[in-house]
């Protein structure tokens, strides 16, 4: 069972940075004027720390009961 569970949380770690690399790319580049080549690297930092921002602030507020919200 503990190999399993490793399974899981590589995959599932590996699913949510390439997730989370290519929406804050495309945003970037949505949000970007003039976007040459690639976005700013400055600007996919700002979009990838802003959709890590809502997941970890339910989890400090009310857990299981936010989600429950939502």
């Amino acid at each position: 069972p503990s190999l399993m569970i490793v399974l899981f949380l590589v995959s599932a770690f590996l699913f949510l940075a390439t997730t989370f690399d290519s929406g804050s790319y495309i945003l970037a580049a949505a949000s970007q004027k003039k976007v040459v080549g690639e976005p700013l690297r400055a600007n996919r930092l700002f979009w990838a720390f802003a959709l890590c921002l809502l997941p970890f602030s339910l989890m400090l507020v009310g857990g299981e009961r936010a989600l429950e919200v939502l």
